[in-house]
């Protein structure tokens, strides 16, 4: 099927089926926007009345027990008021595109299908390797997941699967689970496994620093306070690793490339190569793009503005196209990525 009759089929499916669902659903958004911005006020709010306890302190000094004790429970209280009012916030808004998402997506996809090359759906009963998450080298040691929206399927007759997801480190023996845990990293993990094995291992990582240290950017303050050393001591990792540098001066500028295999690396970082990758981070309006070439195995790891293939915005009406449309451009963009390795992978490797 061709790029612009799949594109029809899409433009059918919006005005004919999605539509109508997202008009329904706009009554459900206004209200679920009241009750997000009473909640964006608590959270506004509860940090000023803090402000002003703590300036009528400073400015009385002999305020007794009873002042002491009133100026005690309304600091506990306000940061307790603001840290419940921010969890709100965050709830209100994953539940609704949740909601919103969960008879979008399904139909989407169903239309995407149709072409012969690419089936993909949403499922929740697959899970990604952690020991192949921690053995790309991008991030410090995980040993907790935490899954929110997982696909997964065929592109090209190539198995892929799309994840987000956090990951999270744990020192406890024997508790395990996320509210125990240190965030490693936030976003989305996309799994591609090849027909054919790397010779090498081959990272490409957001510009930063120190090019072998584990990207930490979504990583908790607390993870990189407590685990520093161990952090350090996980770019010895990449001690085999050299830097890879391309042709392409605005790609060396945002990038770091480490490879075990000079010679693969360059075969695979070709125009077309550098030029869909970018694509992808653009398509999926990423903060950061990091990815692992090891064994028959593309991890892609990218750090999201907003959830994954997120189409229900509080503080925009559903009938908004343009969210659709950037879903639409995130699912063709990995298709053209797919389809690229499927047809040039066995070329000079």
């Amino acid at each position: 099927m061709k790029k612009e009759d799949l594109l029809n089929k899409l433009s059918e499916l919006w005005e004919k089926e999605l539509l109508p669902i997202l008009r329904q659903k706009e009554a459900d958004r206004l209200k679920a926007r009241k009750i997000y911005l009473f909640w964006k006020f608590i959270a506004f709010v509860s940090p000023l009345i803090l402000l002003i306890n703590w300036f009528a302190l400073t400015k009385n000094k002999f305020i007794g027990d009873v002042g002491f004790i009133t100026f005690m429970i309304i600091m506990f209280g306000s940061c307790f008021a603001m840290a419940i009012a921010i969890k709100m916030m965050f709830d209100i808004s994953k539940k609704f595109d949740s909601y919103v998402k969960k008879d979008i997506i399904t139909k989407l996809f169903n239309v995407i299908s149709t072409v012969p090359e690419f089936k993909i759906e949403m499922k929740n009963n697959n899970r990604l390797d952690i020991n192949t998450i921690n053995q790309s080298n991008i991030f410090a040691e995980a040993n907790v997941i935490d899954y929110n929206d997982t696909f997964e399927g065929t592109a090209f007759k190539i198995p892929i699967t799309i994840k987000e997801l956090g990951l999270f480190y744990s020192d406890s023996k024997y508790d395990k689970s996320r509210d125990n845990s240190f965030s490693v990293f936030n976003g989305c993990l996309i799994s591609i496994d090849m027909n054919k094995k790397f010779k090498g291992h081959t990272i490409i990582k957001s510009k930063q620093l120190f090019s072998k240290l584990p990207d930490l950017s979504t990583a908790s303050i607390a993870l990189k306070l407590y685990y520093f050393f161990e952090i350090i001591n996980k770019a010895k990792n990449l001690k085999n690793y050299t830097k890879v540098l391309t042709e392409y001066s605005f790609f060396n500028n945002r990038y770091d490339t480490l490879s075990t295999d000079q010679i693969e690396a360059r075969y695979l970082l070709t125009t077309a190569f550098i030029e869909r990758f970018c694509n992808l981070k653009t398509a999926f309006h990423a903060k950061k793009i990091n990815c692992s070439i090891k064994d028959n195995n593309i991890l892609f790891a990218f750090s999201l503005k907003d959830d994954l293939f997120k189409i229900g915005y509080l503080n925009e009406p559903l009938t908004n196209k343009k969210h659709f449309n950037m879903v639409i451009e995130q699912v063709l963009s990995l298709m053209d990525f797919v389809e690229y390795f499927k047809l040039n992978l066995n070329i000079g490797l």
